[in-house]
């Protein structure tokens, strides 16, 4: 499955689970740079192993049985990737659908978020050296270019 994940190089620190650490700036600033940090291949097994697991929740959820790859509403590994901004702590989704309009858009980002947040709950909660306690979820393309959706942290999720 090449090109499933494109996932940012691990740091290695830990932060609190619960809250983002008072040095990272809030989820939703910077998005930009963290996006762009998130779309560079990691080496870290277990960011891979994890970007592949959620991604592969994400297709599950979002497609459902679907197998019609001509609906526009069909993601696959060519549009979807998950990745890592260890500076920020963010774990980011994205999909680049620019002819998705505003409810596809919104209905996708709610259950990437879903996703999103359930995977770094889990990851936090497997192991302390997780770095990654907060998620966001983007849609690429289209007029108004990078346009992001949703974003919060693990201390957020239902468990």
């Amino acid at each position: 499955m090449a090109g499933l994940v494109d996932v940012g190089v691990e740091t290695g620190s830990a932060i609190d689970r619960s809250a983002p650490d008072p040095g990272q700036a809030p989820v939703g600033h910077s998005t930009e740079e963290g996006l762009a940090t998130a779309r560079i291949p990691s080496v870290d097994k277990r960011e891979i192993r994890v970007a592949t697991e959620a991604v592969d929740q994400l297709f599950v959820d979002w497609n459902a049985n679907s197998r019609l790859v001509d609906d526009p509403r069909y993601i696959s590994d060519e549009n979807t990737s998950i990745g890592f901004a260890p500076h920020e702590g963010v774990m980011y989704v994205w999909a680049t659908k620019p002819e998705w309009g505003r409810n596809t858009r919104e209905e996708w980002a709610e259950v990437a978020a879903g996703v999103a947040c359930r995977t770094v709950l889990a990851e936090s909660r497997a192991g302390q050296d997780w770095a990654y306690a907060q998620y966001a979820v983007a849609v690429l393309g289209g007029a108004g270019g990078t346009e992001f959706l949703r974003w919060g942290t693990a201390g957020g999720c239902a468990g």
